[in-house]
């Protein structure tokens, strides 16, 4: 099955694909297959390819059935990447084993290839004996590797499935805090700007990764997509919620511990810090100005342990600009208007870190021709601050 046609050298492709197909059956050649089709998540072409090859209707078919011992073959054709080629032994393995079929020798790799062809060729060999000693056999073929068993073992086998500590959910949420509480109404607000911060992340993941790929590995609304999946799962509803809502200083070390096991990189850590530093201003102060004060113990946590400072083009710009806006808002206005400000200077300054030459962080080593567009990370930080801005709005 190919994603791609191949081409031979001084000559065009051997066949076109559009974006969206797919080609089974092909030659290795780049001869056309028997079929085309749309494009099919793995274990769905997987399935195709399977029931392809062991269909009676088909004249070349191989016939197996439940008990029988084989031998796997998957063969990347030349432009596929070791990621997917091993996504796609999983997926074949398992397909084959969920109709009895026993794998007993299992090899994945490129073995015969057609030039840069992005896709996957499938071969099954009953076993036996003679076969499974004759493939266990020696060689100096350099192309082809026997597969690893553990000493003692002769066969192959699927291991079981690691199933992670369900205790470890509960262990995350801190439920021992003295901090001061917060009235109920306090409580459901937090709970919608949780949740609409966490909302918002999720739904700029694409925005975000596309602004970091410029300077970065392209991941960073992914990991805090990450992040707020994993937040939004211990939120709870609003009638029941997960987390300490009426408690600010322990949801926000419970959020803490959540970022930090669930994202992962440097964001984890560094909003898990800045979470930390926060919730200690929130100990006995839950006002507007003790919030302020939590912004401020959190920035200078990122910047101690970060090393970055304002103007290096990362996260702390945002931040910086919103906490210089508060400080110098808050209490001549309504909390909310002083809000809205800082949520605008924060922006303007992602927006600004355009501009800057990157002093810090990955961006630091990348040069300046790739860093056209806005920092994620300070971006991210407009994202999520305008979130909380309009969930307070909303719900007041």
């Amino acid at each position: 099955m190919s994603l791609s046609p191949c081409s031979l050298p001084g000559s065009g492709p051997s066949f076109h694909l559009q974006p969206d197909e797919m080609e089974l059956g092909l030659g290795i050649h780049g001869e056309a297959g028997v079929s085309r089709m749309k494009l099919l998540k793995a274990k769905a072409a997987v399935a195709t390819m399977i029931d392809h090859m062991t269909s009676p209707t088909n004249a070349t078919y191989l016939g197996v059935n439940k008990g029988d011992q084989v031998a796997l073959v998957v063969n990347n054709l030349g432009g596929t990447s070791v990621l997917e080629i091993n996504i796609m032994a999983k997926e074949v393995i398992e397909c084959l084993e969920s109709r009895g079929i026993s794998v007993q020798r299992a090899y994945c790799g490129s073995f015969m290839t057609s030039l840069e062809m992005a896709g996957v060729s499938l071969t099954i060999m009953h076993l036996d004996d003679t076969r499974r000693r004759c493939l266990d056999a020696p060689t100096e073929a350099v192309g082809w590797t026997r597969p690893l068993l553990p000493r003692g073992v002769k066969d192959r086998t699927t291991p079981s499935v690691m199933c992670g500590d369900s205790t470890d959910v509960g262990n995350l949420v801190v439920t021992t805090g003295t901090g001061k509480h917060v009235q109920e109404a306090t409580s459901h607000l937090l709970y919608h700007v949780f949740h609409g911060v966490c909302d918002t992340l999720i739904a700029s993941e694409a925005q975000l990764n596309t602004l970091d790929t410029q300077s970065g590995d392209g991941d960073c609304g992914s990991t805090l997509k990450a992040g707020a999946q994993a937040i939004l799962q211990h939120l709870g509803t609003e009638s029941a919620p997960g987390l300490p809502l009426i408690q600010p200083e322990s949801l926000l070390l419970s959020v803490a511990a959540i970022v930090e096991q669930s994202m992962g990189g440097s964001s984890g850590a560094l909003y898990s810090l800045f979470l930390t530093a926060a919730a200690k201003e929130l100990s006995s102060d839950v006002s507007p100005h003790a919030w302020m004060s939590a912004l401020q113990s959190g920035i200078s946590a990122i910047t101690r342990y970060g090393g970055a400072e304002p103007g290096d083009r990362t996260m702390l710009d945002s931040l910086h600009a919103a906490l210089q806006c508060l400080q110098q808002h808050l209490g001549k206005m309504e909390p909310l208007e002083a809000l809205e400000m800082a949520v605008k200077h924060a922006q303007d300054m992602a927006q600004k870190t355009a501009q800057m030459k990157a002093k810090a962080g990955r961006a630091s080593y990348v040069s300046t021709e790739h860093q056209t567009q806005p920092d994620p990370g300070a971006y991210a930080v407009g994202v999520w601050l305008g979130a909380v801005y309009q969930a307070i709005k909303t719900n007041t």
